[in-house]
């Protein structure tokens, strides 16, 4: 090969090299803000002495007024074990401890409903339910929940 060749052949070589790198697909981005999933922050303050000194399940799930009026115990620690399609998130707290959880979903839904698996609980005091809320604030105490700061809609 003559020198003018081979130095025709390296600037070729060159631009497909570059043209590759140039065509090269991009890194996905992180999805818009409209595109990603809403998400409701959930903050969770269990007392010293929350459940007696002892770990709790909390259960949180999409709801409605109905099924939330008529949830017993039970059927709720039930679905510790066997969680169903409403469950959006379980976890065990223990006394003393402040978790910020972010719960997201696929469609937000109007109504949450919050359960503290409490070893002495009495009448309604176990479960607080959230109304179109943009974020739950709860404190877990001896054998009750209660919605705090900035929580919105929270009753029993």
């Amino acid at each position: 090969m003559k020198r003018w060749q081979t130095t025709a052949l390296g600037w070729a070589a060159a631009l497909v090299v570059a043209a590759a790198v140039a065509c090269k697909p991009k890194a996905p981005t992180a999805p818009a803000a409209e595109e990603r999933a809403p998400s409701v922050p959930l903050v969770v303050r269990a007392t010293s002495d929350s459940n007696g000194g002892r770990p709790l399940y909390l259960l949180v799930r999409r709801v409605t007024h109905k099924s939330f009026i008529e949830d017993d115990y039970s059927t709720v620690a039930r679905l510790v074990v066997d969680p169903d399609d409403t469950v959006i998130e379980q976890l065990v707290v223990f006394p003393g401890q402040r978790y910020d959880i972010d719960l997201t979903v696929a469609k937000l839904p109007e109504t949450i409903g919050v359960y503290g698996l409490f070893t002495k609980a009495t009448g309604e005091s176990w479960k607080v339910m959230f109304e179109e809320t943009r974020k739950i604030e709860i404190s877990v105490g001896k054998a009750a929940i209660e919605p705090v700061g900035g929580s919105t809609g929270g009753r029993r």
